[in-house]
């Protein structure tokens, strides 16, 4: 990351909450004011070739400010929260050198944000000795056995994760048995550690949300124009190229219609799993976001995008909040 004291005025402002809230519509009327770069932070929205599920902004929608981090990882690579960050602090470097001074980082992919923002826990390399050792144990005593092991070495992250979780559990043992200190330590240490990307920005961050109702029909009328604009067909297409096991299509959506595919739900029920699981998803969001006390909330029954702009406005601008 380039630093240096003339980059004082350099700024990003996070578009962060949960997913159908209206964040993209936001960030492009606030890149527009601020004359900012939009990076993109939604984890989907990443890959080429997952198009219809991912809520992409639109080609009119790019057409109004530059956005950065769309489309860029092809088939079948994924991309992980290091490499985002990676990509993003290349980004603007690149862009800080070409003399632009305000970003908008928007998304809902909250694991990604943090990282970015605030890095992420150094992970222990794992020798294969020590993996045999955890799968061995999963494999003989079960899920169970190896969180037991966690919680007599690491009480406060065990109670974090459940019993059930073979994959967390699995890795939580590798860490430990590969590290000098708890996960738990490792973690205070993190969150105690001073953020690089605050030495170089000014960050604010706006965070959206509807009341679970709204959002809901919000919810139901994108999957309704999502289906029949060819998700299916998409899903369909991306399986016949050998790319049924990527990771983005195992995401909110895609993975219900992977599902119908296979004959394990019927037509019927495919929309009405994927309103129920983007409205899990929305939960999740929203509970994560909740956590940062720097997120200032703008909340609302039936806000429109132009209603979320002006309050988003008001406070960046530090004007008198409404009544």
């Amino acid at each position: 990351m380039v630093a240096s004291t003339d980059l004082k005025l350099a700024q990003i402002i996070f578009v962060v909450g949960p997913t159908a809230t209206g964040k993209s519509d936001l960030a492009i009327s606030l890149a527009q004011y601020f004359n900012a770069e939009i990076i993109n932070a939604d984890s989907i929205q990443f890959y080429n070739q997952i198009e219809i599920g991912t809520a992409k902004p639109s080609q009119e929608m790019m057409a109004q400010a530059r956005h950065h981090l769309i489309a860029f990882v092809e088939p079948p690579a994924t991309l992980s929260a290091g490499d985002f960050v990676r990509a993003a602090e290349k980004l603007l470097s690149e862009r800080l050198a070409a003399g632009v001074r305000n970003f908008i980082l928007v998304g809902g992919s909250g694991f990604y944000i943090q990282a970015l923002e605030k890095g992420m826990v150094p992970a222990p390399q794992i020798s294969e000795q020590i993996r045999e050792q955890v799968r061995l144990q999963f494999e003989t005593q079960g899920s169970a056995s190896l969180w037991n092991s966690i919680h007599e070495i690491d009480p406060e992250y065990a109670a974090k994760i459940s019993k059930t979780d073979s994959y967390r559990v699995q890795r939580a043992l590798e860490i430990l048995l590969s590290s000098p200190i708890s996960i738990s330590q490792a973690q205070r240490d993190f969150e105690n550690q001073k953020s690089n990307l605050k030495k170089n920005f000014k960050i604010r961050k706006i965070a959206l949300d509807l009341d679970r109702g709204e959002l809901r029909k919000r919810v139901t009328l994108r999957a309704e124009q999502m289906l029949a604009a060819g998700w299916l067909e998409e899903v369909k297409y991306l399986r016949s190229r050998g790319w049924g096991d990527w990771a983005p299509l195992k995401s909110v959506g895609y993975f219900e219609i992977g599902e119908f595919l296979d004959r394990k739900i019927s037509q019927w029920e495919l929309k009405e799993k994927i309103i129920t699981s983007t409205m899990q998803l929305a939960k999740k969001q929203r509970t994560w976001f909740k956590r940062d006390q720097e997120n200032h909330w703008i909340v609302g029954a039936k806000y429109s995008p132009t209603e979320f702009y002006e309050l988003a406005m008001k406070h960046l601008l530090k004007a008198p909040e409404l009544d």
